[in-house]
């Protein structure tokens, strides 16, 4: 595969998009970049005090990584009454 002009890099990865499906006992995480290629197929953490922070971390090593991510959409969705 050729390497993408730098232009065209930085609109295809300025932005990643992520998803967590929230559970009472655990959060599934997975990322994408705008063009829906897959960042971070899946990740699970508990849902506890102790594993926002490794989702921070996570999250924080992803925007770090290769790509020049400039931003993160989060979005949620709960199988139960979590908000």
């Amino acid at each position: 595969m050729a390497a993408l002009p730098d232009k065209e890099r930085i609109m295809k990865s300025s932005r990643i998009q992520v998803g967590f499906d929230i559970s009472k006992k655990k959060l599934d995480m997975c990322i994408l970049e705008r063009d829906g290629e897959v960042v971070l197929r899946h990740r699970s953490f508990p849902n506890s005090l102790e594993g926002y922070p490794a989702i921070k971390q996570s999250l924080l090593t992803t925007l770090a990584g290769e790509a020049d991510y400039q931003g993160v959409d989060i979005g949620g969705e709960s199988t139960g009454y979590y908000w």
